[in-house]
């Protein structure tokens, strides 16, 4: 049940796609052959902003400790419940029961799990103890991550839900989708969240045993938010608490009815992945089917055909809108270019449906939001990098937030910005450029980098306010000076295991303060020390 490496955006939907969603709604409602609850786009759309699973900050109430002695930590209420909207939104949209309620002691088991993983580098139900582990605290892990959908890699628990347990379509996972059958199984009543580093957990049992659920659920749902959607989703049709007599007599068919496009699946022969489990995740038995070659768009209209499955075919469609609160389809010819978006500036690539952040229209501003997305002429662009001297030494510049899909932030960025005091988000940046925030004079937060693996020379040189830094798991190199002179820089957390001497540049940490402590894994504590005083760090700075 473990996850592998899709979150709500903002726009308008048209009106003529609005005035198409009230007419293909209308007649689908009339062969639709599920025992689900279908809703409609409307009612969808208020669910989701009524269970927001927008969340920032810190995730932790209180921190966990992968070093003994361990601690799993806590989780921020306000996350947790977050990550339960996330789960209810995927479950009212399946048309199943969407008030799944939080239970503190499942969330405990998780918390430990996810701990233990996280100590162990590693993801599996059934983990080995760590050493000097205490027995009670392993006990209740374990049986956290026997219980649970895991994952490993992501960025948070919403984003481990779409991207992994809800897709389930790499091909360690497609031929049964345990994730998904668990997180759709119509019995559950309660769950519970942890997350330690890029750790998740998802309690899967909480559910009440006996109760009168729906018989059939399909996903994706008979009315789907079109940005849920990728080529490489599987297609589901799960049967609740029995199994099919003859998997060999079933037969699937997708037809798009705009155009009559037609994929078949057998297990004869298939027009693209097929597959019957039966093992039970979630009680359920499920038809697994994904076509090939197809492209989706907002508006389309599927209608799927299930036979041999039971005594009558199991008819039922499927409609992808894009509303309010959701990335509608993108223009056939998307514009490249340049482009000036809520006072921003941004070349933006029609091909990859990608853009790059300039920097602001206006020198003066106090403020600097990259977003997660900008609109352009009716398309919708992923804002994927932020351009060299994008913020170059804008003097009265103060925070600093950064979009979830920003990989890249390019050379002198912020450099210079002498006000600039807080920098946040982060959740996707790769690589920081040169010289990035050198001579930040008032710099005093940076946010944890999770999936940081390159830090440029001089990324934070001269940056006398900046208190703490977590360089991540996946960070590999570290350039020249890239700390020099960052005389505050008490406490510098180190949970990547793959520095090398090669790998850190000249006088990386040169005039951080002498009395500064570095903590890192056990394992690396002694090779560490060596190398990172070798790289300018004080010899009496403490290793833990």
């Amino acid at each position: 049940m473990f996850g592998t490496n899709k979150c709500p955006r903002k726009l308008l939907m048209a009106v003529c796609l609005a005035a198409l969603t009230l007419l293909i709604c209308v007649t689908a409602a009339a062969d639709v052959d599920l025992d689900v609850d279908r809703h409609t786009v409307d009612e969808i759309d208020a669910f989701i902003r009524s269970h927001s699973m927008a969340y920032t900050g810190s995730f932790y109430d209180q921190q966990p400790s992968t070093t003994a002695p361990y601690a799993p930590g806590t989780l921020k209420s306000a996350y947790l419940k977050a990550s339960l909207n996330a789960l209810n939104q995927v479950r009212y949209v399946a048309g199943i029961g969407s008030q799944v309620k939080l239970d503190p002691e499942y969330s405990a088991m998780c918390q430990a799990g996810v701990l233990i993983n996280a100590v162990n580098g590693q993801i599996t139900h059934f983990p080995s103890q760590p050493a000097k582990m205490a027995d009670d605290l392993y006990q209740l892990g374990k049986e956290g991550t026997s219980s649970s959908n895991l994952g490993w890699g992501y960025s948070d628990l919403s984003d481990a839900l779409f991207r992994g347990w809800i897709h389930d379509g790499d091909s360690s996972n497609i031929d049964r989708l345990g994730h998904r059958r668990w997180v759709l199984d119509p019995r559950m009543t309660t769950t519970g969240f942890g997350q330690v580093e890029s750790h998740t957990a998802m309690y899967a049992f909480g559910y009440e045993w006996g109760a009168s659920v729906p018989r059939r659920v399909a996903w994706p749902a008979q009315v789907m938010p079109f940005d849920w959607m990728s080529s490489s989703l599987p297609w589901s049709l799960d049967f609740m608490g029995g199994g099919i007599t003859d998997p060999g007599d079933v037969t699937v068919t997708i037809v798009r009815e705009q155009d009559g496009a037609a994929w078949s699946f057998s297990s004869a022969k298939a027009d693209g992945y097929f597959n019957i489990n039966s093992e039970g995740y979630g009680g359920c038995t499920a038809v697994i089917f994904r076509p090939s070659g197809i492209t989706y768009k907002a508006g389309d209209l599927y209608t799927v055909t299930v036979t041999g499955a039971e005594s009558e075919p199991v008819v039922y469609q499927v409609f992808l809108y894009s509303a309010s609160v959701r990335v509608p389809a993108s223009p056939t010819d998307p514009y490249s270019g340049a482009a000036t978006v809520n006072g921003a500036n941004y070349q933006v690539n029609g091909k990859t449906l990608t853009a790059r952040y300039l920097g602001p229209e206006k020198a003066s501003v106090t403020k600097v939001t990259v977003p997660d997305t900008v609109e352009v002429k009716g398309a919708v662009y992923k804002v994927t990098e932020i351009a060299p001297s994008a913020c170059y030494a804008l003097k009265s510049l103060r925070t600093v937030s950064i979009g979830q899909y920003v990989k890249t932030v390019g050379k002198n960025a912020f450099a210079k910005c002498a006000a600039l005091t807080k920098v946040t988000g982060c959740k996707g940046v790769v690589t920081l450029g040169a010289n990035v925030f050198m001579s930040c004079s008032k710099l005093t937060t940076v946010p944890a980098f999770t999936k940081l693996e390159t830090i440029g020379a001089n990324a934070f040189r001269s940056c006398p306010m900046l208190r703490k830094i977590t360089l991540g798991t996946k960070v590999t190199k570290i350039g020249a000076s890239a700390f020099r002179a960052c005389k505050g820089l008490m406490t510098i957390t180190v949970r990547t295991k793959a520095l090398t001497s090669s790998k850190i540049g000249a006088s990386a940490f040169k005039m951080v303060p002498k009395d500064a402590t570095v903590i890192c894994p056990a394992a690396k504590l002694k090779a560490y020390k060596t190398l990172f005083v070798k790289k300018g760090m004080p010899a009496s700075v403490t290793f833990r």
